[in-house]
């Protein structure tokens, strides 16, 4: 009677991710996952099972065909005990080994991701806060505020408005150390404020800023009637009507329009 060897005689199934078809060792995906475990249960009859053909196999819905690519790499490495993913690579091993409760694999895709130089800042942040990494968060955010570059647009798309507000006034907050005797030391300290607050920034506001200088319709049309408190009657300062100056403050009886009561605001 012959016997089947426990490591190395392996049941195989067919499964499609997107349009993309992967034939797969099933104690590869059942020794990580329980949902793969109950996935895969046998019924009573195998003619009919899915995954034993390319006609009939195995769908997994809402998964990329990139993303199961690269979990498969780490589960069924060939030749080489290690594999070499990148960081984007490695999210979409994180990404599945998440969505299947694979506990092993998202720890050791975290350990390694976490050794890595390759990738942005701002990315590890957002996967840190989708997969609740905290032990990202503190060092990560500390290298973001250390690199020389300005926040851009892509980077407040992804941090959020509040999240660069912060990092921004925290930065606002550095200051050079200096020595009594030696004058600054070329080093910054934080401190409880910021401290620039006599510098002239006209020739900078006008250079990066000239885009900041237009105004769109709706702004123009809001702005053509502003009205100013009075004790007993609003005066208003209006584009030339009747040909009167805009820049004259007249009484809004002199225009023909009714009274407006003192207090009242746009």
């Amino acid at each position: 009677m012959n016997i089947r060897d426990k490591t190395f005689y392996s049941d195989f199934k067919i499964f499609k991710v997107e349009n993309v078809l992967f034939k797969v060792p099933t104690d590869a995906l059942t020794a990580e996952s329980e949902v793969f475990r109950d996935l895969l249960k046998l019924p009573p009859v195998p003619s009919n099972v899915e995954g034993l053909s390319d006609e009939n196999p195995i769908h997994l819905e809402g998964v990329l065909s990139n993303d199961f690519r690269q979990l498969l790499r780490i589960l069924c490495p060939r030749f080489k005990s290690t594999q070499v993913l990148s960081f984007t690579q490695w999210t979409s091993v994180l990404k599945l080994a998440d969505q299947y409760m694979m506990d092993s694999v998202r720890s050791h895709a975290i350990f390694i991701m976490d050794q890595q130089s390759d990738f942005d800042p701002i990315d590890k942040i957002v996967v840190a806060r989708r997969y609740s990494i905290k032990s990202w968060l503190t060092p990560t955010y500390n290298k973001i505020l250390q690199r020389p570059q300005s926040f851009t647009q892509h980077d407040l798309e992804r941090l959020g408005s509040d999240t660069v507000l912060k990092l921004v006034a925290l930065r606002d907050r550095l200051q050079p150390m200096e020595n009594s005797r030696f004058g600054s030391l070329g080093l910054w300290s934080l401190g409880t404020k910021r401290e620039a607050i006599s510098v002239d920034f006209t020739e900078a506001i006008e250079e990066t800023l000239s885009d900041c200088y237009e105004i769109d319709s709706e702004s123009k049309q809001s702005a053509s009637t502003l009205t100013v408190n009075a004790p007993t009657d609003m005066f208003i300062f209006a584009a030339e009507p009747s040909g009167i100056p805009a820049t004259s403050a007249t009484p809004a009886r002199r225009f023909g329009l009714r009274k407006a009561r003192a207090g009242r605001r746009n």
